[in-house]
């Protein structure tokens, strides 16, 4: 709890002495018989908010074996629940290439007809990808990293993943949402950016989406709100009301 509050007062400004412990709650963590699993995961949360997911991976590498069984999956938990206001790039570098790995070992899996491990490899690289929700929001890189290629991967994951649809959509949607309502969102005390974000940013953001990315993602939705089940159309929906505002 003391960890946990520290974390929150220091935010950004966490003392790199501070790293040691971090990696120590990590290990007590994964240590049979720990029982305060949750806590150390609020604090790792914490950490990948107010320092960067890419700090807290250098600190707690996910560490995957040949099979793709993460030893620290939960950390895939933590990252989803704590990543704001950060570079898109770490997605695109840290956590990708290692999800695009995974898929290429299951259906190395598949044509060996191992099942089982082909479905754990391809659950371990969704959920990395997954991530995308929270990388999505408030970006600081989004006009160097969200480009044309970044795009047409996006919808194909949309298309051709359904399981990836979710987080995809609503990233999207959000990311949207947020640009175009930041003016009134800035002046919100509670809503802190620990690696900055002013209105000026917001509004590039907005106008670039709008009008090079708005028109490769319409095809693709229209699509899949036709075809998909009355439980994804939802989301599906409200991403084409973002795209299309």
């Amino acid at each position: 709890d003391i960890c946990l509050l520290t974390m929150e007062a220091f935010k950004h400004r966490l003392c790199p002495s501070f790293s040691g412990t971090i990696q120590m709650l990590a290990i007590l963590h994964d240590r049979r018989g720990f029982c305060l699993q949750e806590t150390v995961e609020l604090i790792l949360q914490s950490v990948c908010k107010w320092v960067g997911a890419e700090q807290l991976l250098d600190l707690v590498p996910l560490r995957l074996v040949d099979s793709g069984i993460t030893k620290n999956g939960w950390l895939i938990g933590v990252l989803n629940k704590g990543i704001f206001n950060d570079r898109l790039s770490v997605f695109k570098t840290r956590l990708l290439p290692t999800a695009q790995q995974l898929s290429n070992k299951a259906e190395q899996a598949r044509l060996a007809s191992r099942e089982g491990e082909a479905k754990i490899l391809d659950t371990v690289a969704s959920q990395l990808l997954n991530t995308i929700h929270g990388f999505l929001k408030y970006p600081t890189d989004f006009q160097l990293e969200f480009d044309d290629g970044f795009a047409a991967q996006l919808a194909a994951w949309m298309t051709g993943t359904p399981q990836l649809r979710a987080a995809i959509c609503n990233g999207i949607a959000d990311f949207i949402f947020n640009m175009a309502d930041f003016s009134m969102l800035a002046g919100d005390d509670a809503l802190y950016f620990p690696r900055g974000f002013a209105n000026e940013q917001a509004e590039m953001n907005h106008a670039l989406f709008r009008e090079r990315f708005a028109s490769k993602f319409l095809p693709c939705l229209f699509n899949i709100a036709i075809t998909s089940e009355c439980e994804e159309r939802s989301f599906v929906l409200r991403c084409c009301e973002a795209v299309l505002s």
